[in-house]
């Protein structure tokens, strides 16, 4: 309450009035309330704040004066004291030293619209994201946000995504890949030197591999190029492979165990090393030089990011080089093989053509002095006669097998769907037609099939079939078996028989050329049958295997990939 008191002494009066000021003192103890927690707020804000009026000369902006400001702005921007300073006395050459902040400022105060932009700070190595809005006239606000560590995961994120394109430039050497690595490392911690060593097995000796870019035109002359140096007589530069640890020198100038640069070499203010380890050993160590400022834990742990980024790309893409380098070998011998085959297969044309014109006469004038002069010989030169002819016989169906063994390891694999059921039982047919006389029980499983080439299977059961039809000719109730099983979760087929069978001791020999486990008084043949049969699996890129005893039959196994 407020009371006014008025007295007229003449009269012996006095007037009193009463007011009731209640709701003005709440609402003024409200605003003082509201005013220390609106400059608690202002104050503790994360966000720096600053409140500033724009001057302006014939209507640009002439400079800004700082009205009010928070804590956070003072640690974000590194200014303090400004209040009731203009800006021009606070940063001396402001249009020339932030014109994007000076401009959008002026913009701002003088349309009244909002504008936001990002500005780097060189003093502070920060980046700030600003927003500038109008309050009236002339004035505007500035909220001030620290983008700094968004900024530079953006950064490193952007330069992991520059060292792996490398990997799809195989048109770079190997060092050029190095230094383009090496420059980022040192682009992104703010250095003005870099180098690349590599760490020998012995963990004695290192050599230099790269330095940046910048290091070569503007830094340092130094002669180094892929020399050695020898770790126990190396200076501080080293001591991250000593201590196994990354290390920084932010004083080099003051360390005692530097040693002498080398002429031509930049002076050193500040250094960081870090080692590069695989498998406990360190194979690289990287080193940057000379930032403005000190470095510290956060420029580490990016050198050692994109450090062992650098080796895993660098190793990769040494692999690629290996492979180039063993697939330009294998071209070669393919091309030396292909000219060999080419030459073999001349030389067999060659040797088989002129083998058969001999055999032909020599089958000629053996059947023109059976049939000429038949009376003049008597029955033992005539069997003499009869068994040159059968070996002259013999030797071409040798020739023919040989040529076709030789055709094999040339013809192309066209794999296809097949039913090696229905293959089979055509190949049966065939021998049953051959040998009417005999009465062989042949099971074949139904509905077996294989990814595979018609021709060469069909070889290749030919003579397997034809084998197991062969060596059961002197069996009592001879049964020959074609199915699968399987082994290891793949398909295995299998001919099994129970004639003559083999010593199994002797199995490793049954797929050579002319290896023969029979005489040919026992069982006629060539020798070359079951070496055609491992051709044509191998070819399909199977296995294939045998097992079996004397006169309990044999089994024969193989793989189609």
């Amino acid at each position: 309450m407020r009371a006014v008191i008025s007295k007229d002494t003449d009269a012996h009066l006095i007037l009193l009035a009463i007011e009731d000021v209640t709701k003005r003192r709440l609402d003024e103890e409200t605003l003082r309330e509201s005013k220390k927690r609106y400059r608690a707020l202002f104050d503790n804000m994360l966000n720096g704040f600053a409140y500033c009026r724009m001057l302006f000369e014939n209507n640009a902006p002439r400079d800004f004066i700082y009205l009010e400001v928070n804590a956070a702005f003072e640690k974000l921007t590194g200014l303090t004291n400004v209040v009731g300073k203009k800006v021009s006395e606070v940063i001396p050459g402001i249009k020339e030293s932030y014109p994007l902040l000076f401009e959008t400022y002026g913009r701002v105060a003088e349309t009244g619209r909002p504008e936001s932009f990002e500005l780097y700070l060189e003093p502070l190595a920060a980046w700030l994201f600003i927003s500038a809005y109008s309050t009236e006239k002339g004035y505007f606000v500035a909220v001030f946000d620290d983008i700094t560590e968004r900024k530079r995961a953006e950064s490193i994120t952007q330069a992991r995504l520059r060292m792996l394109s490398l990997v799809a430039s195989p048109s770079e050497s190997r060092n050029e890949t190095l230094q383009v690595m090496i420059d980022e490392i040192e682009r992104q911690t703010g250095s003005a030197i870099g180098f690349y060593h590599f760490v020998d097995v012995d963990q004695e000796t290192l050599t230099l591999q790269a330095w940046s870019t910048n290091t070569l035109r503007d830094m340092c002359a130094a002669e180094g190029k892929g020399s050695h140096y020898n770790i126990s007589k190396a200076g501080v530069w080293v001591d991250c492979v000593r201590e196994n640890r990354p290390v920084i020198h932010n004083d080099y100038a003051s360390l005692p165990n530097r040693k002498g640069l080398p002429p031509g070499h930049a002076a050193v203010k500040r250094e960081m090393v870090v080692p590069i380890l695989r498998d406990g050993r360190i194979v690289a160590i990287i080193g940057v030089g000379n930032k403005p400022t000190g470095y510290n834990a956060a420029d580490v742990e990016l050198a050692q990011s994109l450090g062992q980024l650098s080796w895993e790309i660098f190793e990769r893409l040494r692999a690629a080089d290996e492979i180039q380098i063993a697939y330009a070998e294998v071209e070669r011998r393919r091309e030396e093989l292909a000219a060999t085959n080419k030459d073999l297969e001349t030389f067999s044309y060659s040797v088989s053509h002129d083998l058969r014109a001999s055999l032909n006469r020599i089958l000629g004038f053996s059947e023109i002095l059976i049939e000429g002069n038949a009376d003049k010989l008597d029955d033992e030169g005539k069997e003499h006669l009869n068994r040159v002819r059968k070996n002259a016989v013999k030797m071409n169906r040798i020739i023919d097998d040989i040529l076709h063994l030789s055709r094999l390891s040339r013809h192309g694999v066209q794999r296809r769907e097949l039913d090696l059921s229905k293959i089979a039982t055509s190949v049966v047919k065939g021998l049953r037609e051959a040998h009417p006389d005999r009465g062989v029980v042949v099971d074949i499983q139904e509905g077996m099939t294989a990814f595979a080439d018609k021709k060469l299977i069909f070889v290749a059961l030919s003579n397997l079939l034809g084998n197991a039809w062969k060596f059961t000719s002197k069996t009592e109730n001879a049964r020959i078996e074609f199915g699968t099983l399987e082994r290891d979760g793949k398909t295995v087929y299998m001919v099994k028989d129970n004639g003559a069978g083999f010593d199994h001791s002797y199995s490793a020999k049954l797929f050579l050329p002319f290896q023969r486990l029979h005489s040919e008084r026992e069982f006629e043949g060539t020798g070359i049958g079951l070496a055609i049969v491992e051709r044509v699996v191998r070819r399909h890129g199977g296995k294939i295997w045998a097992e079996g005893k004397t006169n309990e039959g044999a089994a024969f196994f193989f793989t189609l990939n």
